[in-house]
């Protein structure tokens, strides 16, 4: 029997206020007609019921903002449980973390997906705390211009990502940047990243394929979007503008790919100012954010390459002049791709593209099949 949840205790009620449900769509199809609103009538919920949670996080009247415009967007035709738990409660803005990590504690098991809207990067430190009392690894994707590494040997070490790594006992599996700016990071970053055997992709390289971003999210447990990532003239309300960034367009593509990765739990969008009083062209854009975040998310193939199902084909490549041997599979319904690595005796599929598939055909190892080698490789590191 599934239990309910005293939300109250961790959330403030959506307050009321003039809906335009019919802004545009008739207000029966719309977003807010057919999702479950807490406006403080109940105070316990059986959230188990539900597919996916939405609340914020310290954005005052900016999250109002967000939610008329996302209410009155188009519903969607297939069906799908959708409650907006309302704002997380906070005496001050130092307690937001400790705040966060409670409640995801309290929900996060409930349902598939949870979509969080905050004000501040630092709130990825909540989300993955959440994960240290679980017996998995966690990935962790961030859309960001500035990768949110520095050396732990710095004195100033107050980077979000490196409070994770300094516990010995961490649980991050594997972290990946997409979209930094080159201007805006050091190599001697980049470098620390490839050393830590992680992950970061360069905005210009995305931005001509924004293809690339699909499998490089589909193993992510958490996605965070960075608003400033976005340029300044879709996204102007955000702490850090800048001049270049991915477009309107572009960010709903990649929401769309994080929606529609079955392993995303947590899509967080940080950033955004806190004190917006009318609607901007940025709440705008976050709402659509949401909304093909959850376009994808209904549109999931529940993957499973390793299973007996005649739609994934096993493929293994021999290099010869590396003696080595890589196994591939391939869902030959929708053309997704994965290449094998073996991890304390357990065998894992990471996602790949066609591509990795054909250069190795050619003889040559991908490099992201390196990267995860060497990562627990017991036996010195790989060379191609």
């Amino acid at each position: 029997m599934s239990n309910k949840i005293n939300i109250q205790n961790y959330f403030e009620c959506i307050s009321s206020f003039d809906y335009k449900y019919d802004k545009y769509t008739p207000s029966e199809l719309s977003f807010g007609k057919n999702i479950t609103i807490n406006t403080g009538t109940q105070k316990e919920y059986t959230l188990s019921k539900y597919d996916i949670i939405i609340f914020s996080v310290g954005l005052n009247t900016t999250a109002l903002q967000i939610r008329k415009e996302l209410y009155s967007l188009a519903f969607f035709d297939k069906k799908i449980n959708i409650i907006d738990l309302g704002n997380l409660r906070t005496n001050k803005e130092s307690a937001n973390i400790f705040t966060l990590r409670e409640a995801l504690l309290e929900i996060k098991h409930e349902v598939k997906s949870i979509i969080i809207i905050g004000n501040d990067k630092s709130l990825i430190n909540g989300i993955y705390n959440t994960y240290e009392f679980e017996d998995k690894f966690v990935n962790i994707a961030d859309i960001s211009s500035i990768i949110n590494f520095v050396n732990p040997e710095q004195e100033s070490n107050n980077s979000d990502f490196n409070k994770i790594l300094l516990n010995k006992d961490h649980k991050l599996f594997h972290y990946i940047n997409l979209g930094y700016q080159t201007h805006y990071n050091h190599i001697k970053t980049i470098d620390l990243i490839n050393n830590l055997g992680f992950e970061a992709h360069r905005f210009g390289l995305l931005k001509n394929d924004i293809t690339t971003n699909e499998y490089l999210l589909r193993d992510a447990d958490i996605v965070s979007i960075n608003m400033s990532a976005i340029s300044y003239f879709d996204a102007p309300d955000v702490k850090n503008q800048t001049p270049n960034g991915f477009s309107a367009h572009d960010i709903c593509q990649i929401a769309f790919y994080a929606g529609i990765s079955d392993n995303s739990e947590i899509f967080n969008i940080t950033e955004l100012l806190d004190k917006l009083k009318d609607e901007t062209i940025t709440t705008k854009l976050t709402a659509q954010i949401i909304w093909y975040f959850i376009l994808g998310f209904n549109s999931r193939y529940n993957d499973n390459p390793f299973s007996d199902d005649n739609k994934y084909k096993k493929i293994s490549v021999t290099i010869a002049k590396n003696d080595t041997s890589i196994v591939f599979y391939n869902n030959t319904i929708n053309n997704r791709w994965w290449f094998e690595i073996e991890l304390a005796n357990k065998k894992i599929p990471i996602s790949c593209s066609e591509k990795d598939y054909t250069e190795t055909l050619k003889g040559n190892i991908p490099l992201r099949w390196i990267k995860f080698e060497n990562k627990y490789r017991p036996k010195g590191q790989f060379q191609a």
